[in-house]
C-alpha cells in the first residue's frame, strides 16, 4: 500500500481512541464510507449513505465479517499487522494493511505529522481468541529456527542466555524447558545440564576445547531474520554436502561443518585428514573445498560467539576506540583519549600533519555520509548515544556509522557509545533539512509546555524567539496553548487542565532550574514512544475505558516528576489494586530502557539520564510535600514510604 492509498483512510488531528464505536464516530466520511461499502459488498447489501447506518452494519457485523475472511484467506501477514498495531507500532505500511484499513479492523491516527497505527479493544480480543492457536504454532517456529540458528552459530551456548535472547530481543514466549525440548527434538545435545551444542557430550574434551577456546561471553545478538536466515544457510550448506557424499555421511557432514566454524582458513589439513580417514575419493574433496570457499565469508565463528569474519574486525574498533569518557564529546577532545601510539597511527593513514587536520577530514567524511542517509536512518543512528554496544542489534542500524563513534565503560562495566558532538549536530542538521521532518511552530511550542509540564509565559516567548526565531503576542500564545488542550494558571501555561493550585505552587517551588532545555526532537518522539509502549502495557490489564485513563494520567505524571522507582510502584499499587506485580517490574524496565530521553518537569525538560550524568542530583520531595504522583496523599504516605 503506498501513501496515496493510505492517505484516505488516516484520521486526522483527533485524540487517539481505541473502541471501535469511538473510531468509526471519528473516521472522515469518506473512510466512514469506503468501511461501510466493503461491508455492505461482502453481506450483499445496498450502500447506505447515513453516517448512523454505516456505523450500525459495522458494529453489528465486524466479529462475523472478521472470522470469514481470516477462515478462508492466507493471514499471517494480516496477523503481524494487528499484533504490530496493538505495541503501537507506526511503521507497518504494506499492501496486506489494506483490506484491515478498509474492513474497520485498523485505524490510523495523524497528528503534529506522526501516524500511530491503533487494533480496536473489540477487534483485538476476537484475534486474540481466534488465532491463539495459530500464534502460538507461529511462535513456535520462530523459536525451532532461533534455536537451531543461534547453536549452528555458536557450536555451543548455554540455555539461560539463549532464552534470554528469544524473550528479550525476539519477544517469543518460551521457556527453558521448551527450548531445551526443541533442540534434543532438532539432533542437538545438552552438556551438563546447562549447555546446547552439536558436539556429542561423549566427546567431552571437545566440549571443553571450545568452551576454552571462546574468546568471551558476550555472545552476538542478531535480529530474528538473520538468525532464521542463518539456520536456512547452515540447513543448505548440509544439503549441499549430502549431495556430494550422500546422507549417509551425516556424522562426517557435521564434523565439516564443526572444522570449518572452528578453524575457518586453517581447515584444509584437519579435513584432509578426515577425508583420508574416511576413505573419501579425490573427486568428492574437492567438489566439498569449492562449496565450502564458495560460502566462506557466511560461516559464523564459534570461538567468536557467533560472529562472521567481518563482524569481528567491527568488534576490533569497540576496543581500539574504547576510552576514558571525558568531560567533554568534542570530537578532538575524544580523538586525544585514543591510545597515543593508536592517534598516531590513524593521522599518518590519513596523510595529516596534526589532530586539527584530522578533525578536519574527519567532519568532512561525515558531512558526506550522513547525505547518504534517510532521515529514518539518521534517526536511528542518533538513538544509539549511551546505549550498550554489546546490547543492540548492529544489523538495524547503518554499519558504517559505527567508525566515527567511541566507547567507554560506565560503573557496571557496560560499553557505551558517544556520538561526538559534531557528528551529533551534523545529523541533526541533516534531519531538520528534511521537509518531511521540519518542525512546525505549533509542534515546537506544544513540545516545551510539554517538557516543563508548567512553564512561564514570557518565558516561552523569550525562549521561542532566542532559540527559534519566533516571534508570539502573548495573547496568541495564549489561543494556541488553548487549542492545543493546555490550560492556564495566572501568567503560566501547564500541561493538564484542572490541575490544582496546590500542585501548581508545589511544581514551581521545586523547580531546579531557571531557563528550560532547547527543544529535542529526539527526545520528544522518544517519550512519545514510551507513553506509547506504556500505553499497550496498560491494555494487558484489561480495565475499563475510564478506569485506564485515569491510569494513564497518574502514570503521566510519575514518569515526569520523578520517575518509575520502587517507590512509585507501591504507591501505585496502593492507588490501583489491580496493577501486577509483573505489571509493575515491566512498568519500571520500561522507565529505565528509556530515562535517557524522558523529560523532568522538575528539571525544565532535561532527561532523568542527563539529569544523572551531568546535574548530579536525584530529584527529592519533602515529606510533608504532595505527592507528585497525583494521588492527592503526602509524599510519605504515598511513593516517599
Amino acid at each position: 500500500m503506498n501513501k496515496e492509498d493510505l492517505e484516505q483512510f488516516i484520521i486526522n488531528d483527533k485524540e487517539i481512541v481505541y473502541s471501535l464505536e469511538e473510531c468509526l464516530n471519528v473516521a472522515s466520511d469518506a473512510n466512514l464510507a469506503c468501511i461501510s461499502l466493503a461491508y455492505s459488498y461482502k453481506l450483499g447489501l445496498e450502500f447506505l449513505t447515513l453516517r448512523s447506518e454505516q456505523i450500525k452494519i459495522v458494529l453489528n457485523n465486524y466479529e462475523r465479517i472478521f472470522k470469514e475472511i481470516f477462515e478462508t484467506n492466507e493471514h499471517i501477514k494480516e496477523i503481524n499487522i494487528i499484533k504490530n498495531a496493538y505495541d503501537n507500532d507506526t511503521n507497518i505500511i504494506e499492501d496486506a494493511s489494506l483490506e484491515l484499513l478498509s474492513l474497520g479492523f485498523l485505524f490510523a491516527f495523524r497528528k503534529n505529522n506522526k501516524i500511530t497505527y491503533v487494533i480496536p479493544d473489540e477487534i483485538f480480543q476476537i484475534y486474540e481468541e481466534f488465532f491463539n492457536d495459530e500464534r502460538k504454532q507461529i511462535n513456535l517456529e520462530y523459536a525451532s529456527k532461533s534455536i537451531m540458528g543461534y547453536i549452528a552459530m555458536n557450536g555451543i551456548i548455554p540455555i539461560e542466555i539463549l532464552n534470554d535472547i528469544l524473550i528479550n530481543n525476539y519477544k517469543l514466549d518460551i521457556t527453558k524447558r521448551e527450548i531445551r525440548e526443541i533442540a534434543l527434538d532438532q539432533g542437538n545435545r545438552v552438556y551438563k545440564g546447562k549447555y546446547l551444542t552439536m558436539i556429542d557430550p561423549f566427546e567431552e574434551k571437545n566440549i571443553k576445547y571450545l568452551l576454552k577456546f571462546k574468546k568471551d561471553n558476550s555472545y552476538k545478538i542478531v535480529s530474528l531474520e538473520k538468525v532464521i536466515e542463518y539456520d536456512d544457510f547452515y540447513q543448505s550448506f548440509i544439503n549441499s554436502l549430502e549431495r556430494i557424499l550422500g546422507k549417509y555421511y551425516d556424522i562426517l557432514i557435521l564434523k565439516i561443518y564443526i572444522v570449518v566454524s572452528t578453524s575457518y582458513n586453517e581447515y584444509s589439513e584437519q579435513l584432509k585428514e578426515l577425508f583420508e580417514a574416511n576413505d573419501i575419493s579425490k573427486d568428492k574433496e574437492t567438489k566439498i573445498f569449492k562449496a565450502i570457499n564458495k560460502r566462506l565469508p557466511e560461516f559464523r565463528l564459534w570461538g567468536y560467539n557467533g560472529r562472521t569474519e567481518n563482524e569481528i574486525q567491527f568488534d576490533s574498533l569497540k576496543i581500539d576506540y574504547l576510552i576514558k569518557k571525558p568531560k567533554n564529546t568534542d570530537l578532538k577532545t575524544c580523538l586525544q583519549s585514543l591510545n597515543k601510539e593508536l592517534l598516531k597511527d590513524i593521522i599518518n593513514e590519513n596523510d595529516c600533519n596534526n589532530i586539527d587536520e584530522l578533525v578536519n577530514i574527519m567532519l568532512e567524511s561525515i558531512n558526506s555520509y550522513v547525505e547518504t542517509l534517510e532521515t529514518e536512518e539518521l534517526v536511528k543512528c542518533l538513538d544509539l548515544k549511551n546505549k550498550d554496544i554489546n546490547k543492540i542489534i548492529e544489523d538495524d542500524y547503518p554499519l558504517d556509522f559505527f567508525n566515527y563513534l567511541f566507547y567507554y565503560l560506565d560503573k557496571d562495566k557496560n560499553q557505551r557509545i558517544i556520538i561526538p558532538d559534531e557528528i551529533y549536530d551534523s545529523c541533526m542538521n541533516e534531519i531538520t533539512l528534511d521537509s518531511e521532518y521540519s518542525e512546525s511552530d505549533d509542534l515546537i511550542i506544544f513540545s516545551y509546555v510539554k517538557m516543563n509540564g508548567i512553564i512561564k509565559k514570557d518565558e516561552l516567548q523569550k525562549i521561542l524567539k532566542e532559540y527559534h526565531d519566533m516571534n508570539y503576542s502573548i495573547k496568541e500564545l495564549d489561543s494556541k496553548v488553548i487549542d492545543f488542550g493546555f490550560d492556564i494558571f495566572k501568567e503560566y501555561y501547564t500541561y493538564f487542565q484542572g490541575m490544582p493550585e496546590g500542585h501548581i505552587k508545589m511544581f514551581l517551588e521545586r523547580k531546579k532550574l531557571n531557563k528550560p532545555k532547547k527543544y529535542d526532537r529526539i527526545q520528544i518522539e522518544k517519550t512519545d514512544e514510551y507513553f506509547s509502549k506504556v500505553d499497550a502495557l496498560i491494555k494487558t490489564l484489561k480495565l475499563s475505558k475510564d478506569r485506564a485513563k485515569v491510569l494513564k494520567s497518574s502514570l503521566i505524571i510519575s514518569s515526569e516528576t520523578h520517575g518509575i522507582d520502587n517507590g512509585a510502584a507501591n504507591a501505585l499499587k496502593e492507588i490501583y489494586p489491580e496493577l501486577t506485580k509483573k505489571f509493575l517490574d515491566e512498568l519500571q524496565k520500561l522507565f529505565n530502557s528509556y530515562k535517557d530521553y524522558i523529560y523532568c518537569w522538575l528539571y525544565n525538560g532535561y532527561s532523568f539520564g542527563e539529569i544523572e550524568k551531568t546535574i548530579n542530583k536525584k530529584v527529592k520531595v519533602g515529606r510533608n510535600e504532595p505527592c507528585p504522583c497525583g494521588s492527592g496523599k503526602k509524599y510519605k504516605h504515598c511513593c516517599g514510604k
